[in-house]
């Protein structure tokens, strides 16, 4: 039997996105359909506080994209990531973070100002990649650490 690597799944992008993006996660080894999911729109401390009651996966998907919770409040990817961090267990997880074409320079100047550790952590799924999946698996796989 083939290990599939465990993988939670955090505020999902929409349908025409996170399909590809769940076909590139089957592609590099992770189970998608068992994955936990957390929905869009919950707010940065419940994800938090359910995140502390699990036992941390291989690695996270969280996107990069600013948008509001369902309180109101601005949230994006590498603000969570880097609250996640402190997380007891989370520190060992890799980071899959799709990144729209439009907030991809946005991403590319937080990136940067993030503790080194952090940013090492982050993947970055460019949506542009998503065109061809096979090949971005392919390309990232040399990317993604073992564990």
């Amino acid at each position: 039997m083939i290990h599939r690597k465990s993988i939670i799944v955090v505020r999902p992008y929409h349908s025409a996105i996170r399909d590809r993006v769940y076909l590139l996660m089957d592609l590099l080894g992770y189970d998608p359909i068992a994955a936990a999911v957390i929905p869009t729109g919950i707010p940065d401390d419940m994800v938090l506080a359910a995140l502390e009651r699990t036992t941390p996966p291989e690695a996270l998907l969280i996107p990069f994209h600013a948008h509001r919770d369902t309180s109101g409040r601005n949230v994006d990817g590498l603000a969570l990531a880097e609250r996640i961090w402190q997380i007891q267990g989370y520190r060992r997880c890799h980071v899959l973070m799709p990144v729209s074409q439009v907030a991809q320079a946005g991403f590319l100047l937080r990136v940067v100002k993030l503790d080194p550790l952090i940013a090492s952590a982050i993947l970055d799924v460019p949506e542009r990649g998503l065109a061809d999946v096979a090949e971005l698996a392919r390309t990232m796989r040399g990317r993604i650490p073992t564990q």
